[in-house]
């Protein structure tokens, strides 16, 4: 109460200027676009069994709700959620809602919340990463301003090959889909102990980016019918590299 919203920290007066598709879209927004979306997953996955939403909060909401009251003159001015906002095609707000409809089918599909299986595998304060296993899936933050990674070792506890099922970058959130190559392509475990895990894996990490990947041990009839996950073929041996990006 009587606080700003995340989304009016983030993107500040430019909430009410920078948030049309048809504009150049703005360092402070681009920030607030990937930050957003970043808190969001990460308070979702790691805030317990459940997961509190302020009212608006899933696509980016510019005001306060307050309903009418004493301290406010019985006030209906602030009582809504703007929903016109988030339909309206022209602005970037129906890419946040994007973002937290597909959060929310991911989570009900692998009921990551409420499982007991949780490790935190990495926080490295210089280059900005947290790396954790919750439930049945491996997330990867890299909160860098600028700084990309290519073929960044990580360590899993999953020896079969992972794929990557979701991330914050996709062009549909208002991302650059700077990973979706990522999507077609196996990544194939190293054995040997890393980051005190038995397995390890080599990823690109974009700067400001968040992934979710699943390994093929993990995938159950229902997830693949219900998620229509295809995992990538095998390809054959040979070593890839990505070049890193800044944004």
């Amino acid at each position: 109460m009587g606080d700003k919203t995340i989304a009016m920290w983030l993107f500040d007066a430019e909430i009410y200027s920078g948030m049309g598709l048809n504009n150049q879209m703005s360092l402070k927004v681009d920030r607030g676009m990937a930050l957003h979306k970043m808190i969001r997953l990460l308070t979702q996955t790691l805030g317990g069994e459940g997961y509190l939403n302020f009212m608006g909060n899933e696509f980016g909401h510019p005001e306060w709700i307050d309903f009418p009251r004493e301290g406010n003159n019985y006030s209906y001015h602030y009582c809504r959620r703007q929903w016109n906002l988030l339909r309206d095609k022209n602005l970037r707000y129906g890419q946040l809602c994007a973002f937290d409809r597909q959060m929310n089918k991911w989570e009900s599909l692998l009921g990551v919340m409420p499982a007991s299986h949780q490790y935190l595998t990495l926080s490295h304060e210089e280059d900005k990463l947290i790396v954790y296993e919750k439930g049945p899936v491996l997330f990867i933050f890299n909160f860098h301003t600028s700084k990309s990674f290519a073929d960044y070792q990580i360590g899993t506890l999953w020896s079969s090959d992972h794929t990557i099922i979701f991330d914050t970058d996709r062009t549909e959130f208002g991302g650059h889909n700077r990973l979706i190559s990522g999507y077609k392509t196996r990544y194939v475990p190293k054995k040997g102990s890393w980051q005190n895990r038995p397995n390890s894996i080599r990823l690109y990490l974009p700067c400001r980016t968040a992934m979710v990947l699943i390994a093929e041990e993990n995938l159950t009839n229902d997830l693949v019918l219900e998620a229509k996950i295809k995992f990538p073929p095998a390809a054959p041996a040979q070593e890839v590299r990505l070049e890193s990006e800044s944004i």
